[in-house]
């Protein structure tokens, strides 16, 4: 290890124990950190008999977790992913699609897609499988926003050639995930489903007597967690997904009944705190999502329900 290796080292160790000193002595959670011009999150949970680590790095689109505790080869593996993170994951390509002509649109997509997931290979078994050596992340940005993708080999790759393909929209918290065959050469699904997440409207709006359909149209809009042909279709943060370190959740607002109710997430040491307020009546009420929550169905079915409430209440 040379000056500059070890200079590096010393560095990311600095950030991991300052980090873990703040978590023991506060109980403060999630502690971000620049380091190389970039942002890493190092987050502790307390599961009781060791601490789960978990690390992200925005720049790079990558996270990571680790076991902290009394031996010291788990601290150096954290040390090794938090040094990885910091100074050798290479940084996401980004993909601009700028074209009006709707076939140009797809070919350049196509182009994209195609290449990415033909390099997908399986390397579980690597000494460092933790790095995803084998897998491709990179953003697409279409219609002005920002699509995260992830292609991984499934369980089943050498056998059946499939690839799991996983999509994330930071402006409307959409997350799809679905297969594709490592062969196919016009990926025409997950191109419409790209296509979707990017021009699918921030506001909901409308205005209709049938409470029952109501209710279910709202909740795709805000919970939607749902399987189509082997789409998984869900809303962060209402979904398998519920921990995307460092993802600012935007407000929603929704129009019922000429009435516009605005929905604001905001993140507490445990929690997410949901904030409904009806702009029409002035009327509000506060919901919690626990971060390492089993019942995200049961809550938003209750979210859902609230707030067709505030929207039919007379004044």
């Amino acid at each position: 290890m040379d000056n500059i290796e070890r200079e590096q080292w010393i560095e990311v160790c600095q950030m991991f124990f300052d980090a873990y000193a703040k978590f023991q002595i506060d109980g403060t959670e999630a502690h971000w950190y620049g380091c190389n011009y970039r942002n890493i999150e190092i987050a502790f949970i307390d599961c009781g008999y060791f601490v789960k680590v978990q690390l992200y790095c925005p720049e790079v689109l990558r996270s990571l977790n680790g076991y902290y505790g009394k031996l010291a080869k788990n601290t150096e593996g954290i040390i090794r992913m938090l040094y990885w993170l910091a100074w050798e994951a290479e940084k996401r390509n980004s993909y601009v699609i700028k074209t009006a002509d709707p076939e140009e649109e797809y070919q350049q997509l196509r182009r994209i897609l195609a290449e990415k997931y033909r390099l997908c290979y399986d390397a579980y078994w690597e000494e460092d499988y933790w790095k995803e050596t084998g897998e491709e992340k990179f953003i697409i940005m279409l219609y002005g926003r920002e699509l995260k993708v992830h292609f991984s080999p499934n369980a089943m790759w050498d056998v059946n050639g499939y690839i799991h393909a996983a999509f994330f929209c930071c402006e409307t918290g959409r997350i799809c995930s679905t297969v594709v065959h490592q062969e196919e050469e016009e990926p025409k699904e997950i191109i419409r489903l790209l296509q979707y997440m990017a021009s699918e409207p921030e506001i909901l709006e409308f205005s209709i007597a049938d409470s029952e359909w109501e209710h279910e149209l709202i909740r795709d809009y805000l919970v939607s967690s749902r399987t189509n042909d082997g789409l998984l279709i869900q809303r962060y943060p209402f979904g398998w997904f519920h921990s995307l370190n460092g993802v600012v959740i935007k407000e929603r607002i929704l129009v019922l009944h000429n009435r516009q109710i605005r929905l604001k997430f905001e993140p507490q040491d445990d929690t997410l705190q949901i904030i409904v307020d009806c702009m029409e009546t002035g009327k509000q009420f506060t919901m919690e999502l626990p971060k390492r929550c089993r019942e995200v169905e049961e809550i938003g079915e209750e979210l859902v329900w609230r707030i067709q409430e505030l929207a039919w209440e007379t004044t």
